[in-house]
């Protein structure tokens, strides 16, 4: 789960901690579960400032199993954020992101991509349908509601018996 949260006085965009905490309800009895909202210290990191949200202490105090990616980076100094990111995202085959760089990034290793966007020239253009899945082949899905999130998810992600 690559989540982003910022919110530059328009619309948040991001997954808070109240839709994270249904969305690993859902995941981690079928999946390892591997949480990737970097902290400004582990990348370069644009203008926006970091939100405090409550996702860390929501894996930490409810989901102990998700493993954060911060937390595993700080245990393995000697890899890079990237190379640690890329490592990791290599060994996946289910990916929810959002908009944006984690998204293209999710897009380029196969598997299945649910992508959160509600705004942005990515859906001006049509990227997610025109040219995501030619990275690597990847189904790519694009949800413009978390419902919708939660739906693909349910349709794609978890058995038919559930």
């Amino acid at each position: 789960v690559c989540n982003k949260y910022k919110d530059d006085g328009r619309n948040p965009i991001g997954l808070d901690a109240e839709f994270l905490s249904n969305l690993f309800d859902k995941l981690v009895p079928h999946y390892t579960v591997i949480y990737n909202r970097p902290l400004h210290k582990n990348i370069t990191h644009d203008e926006s400032g970091q939100i405090k949200i409550g996702d860390f202490n929501l894996i930490k105090n409810n989901f102990p199993q998700v493993i954060d990616i911060n937390h595993l980076h700080s245990q393995n100094t000697d890899l890079s954020f990237n190379t640690m990111q890329m490592m990791l995202l290599a060994n996946a085959d289910h990916f929810i992101s959002c908009q944006g760089g984690s998204s293209i990034l999710c897009s380029y290793f196969g598997g299945t991509n649910i992508i959160y966007a509600y705004e942005g020239k990515e859906l001006d253009v049509g990227s997610y349908k025109r040219w995501y899945h030619q990275l690597s082949g990847a189904k790519v899905m694009h949800a413009s509601t978390t419902k919708e999130i939660i739906n693909y998810v349910n349709s794609y992600f978890l058995p038919s018996d559930v």
